[in-house]
């Protein structure tokens, strides 16, 4: 599931950047290999996978 929503949302990323909705794809380590689905969504729409409420 999660990966379908990854495909859609690689399709839409740029145009969801020029409206200011995602952000820069947030880099990866090793470029994303061995992380899950759902890491490489958050970091495809500009979000740090590994953030924590501090």
């Amino acid at each position: 599931m999660v990966g379908d929503v990854l495909g859609a949302f690689g399709k839409l990323a740029p145009t969801g950047r020029q409206m200011g909705v995602f952000g820069a794809e947030f880099p990866l380590p090793d470029g994303g290999a061995g992380a899950s689905e759902f890491d490489r969504l958050l970091a495809l729409t500009g979000r740090d996978p590994g953030w924590r409420r501090p």
